[in-house]
């Protein structure tokens, strides 16, 4: 179960780092369509990185490591990404039923900060399920996973430039 749950965590970030590339990038009135099109684009390049994770967790395992220990990790992993997973979606429940300045209270004041938190959130993961489990397999993956994920990101930045003024 651990591993869906990373998996589903990983491609729902994907997913919102899609859409935050793409906000603010284009001046159409009617966006669904450029933000599914943006989101869909982010998920199916973030399946990459989470690929390569997954075959070195594979291949570690092939090579001796236990797969019991990479549960436990990925258990204390859940946890983290979890907990900001949650708090981002309950972020969501303004755009439910809120009025536009509702909106932006929620956007300023509570996703800008939560994207500057997120690369400590995915290194925080990293680093407790590491010293959760203390072997070096699990480290050495670990510390794979926060790179493929942190510096998979940038190519999807470039495919939307900030306009220029």
């Amino acid at each position: 179960m651990t591993p869906w749950l990373l998996y589903v965590l990983a491609v729902t970030d994907w997913a919102f780092a899609g859409y935050r590339h793409a906000a603010g990038r284009d001046g159409r009135i009617e966006k669904g369509a450029y933000y599914r099109r943006a989101v869909a684009v982010a998920v199916l390049l973030g399946h990459a990185p989470i690929a390569m994770v997954a075959g070195a967790v594979l291949i570690l395992c092939a090579a001796g490591a236990e797969w019991s220990a990479f549960v436990a990790a990925g258990t204390a992993m859940v946890w983290v990404y979890g907990v900001y997973a949650a708090i981002v979606l309950l972020a969501f429940v303004p755009y439910l039923f809120g009025h536009l300045e509702i909106r932006t209270l929620a956007t300023v004041s509570v996703f800008g900060p939560l994207t500057l938190l997120r690369p400590a959130v995915i290194v925080a993961g990293a680093v407790l399920a590491t010293w959760t489990v203390r072997e070096v397999s699990v480290a050495v993956a670990a510390a794979l996973a926060v790179a493929c994920h942190l510096l998979a990101e940038p190519p999807l930045a470039r495919m939307y430039p900030l306009p220029r003024a």
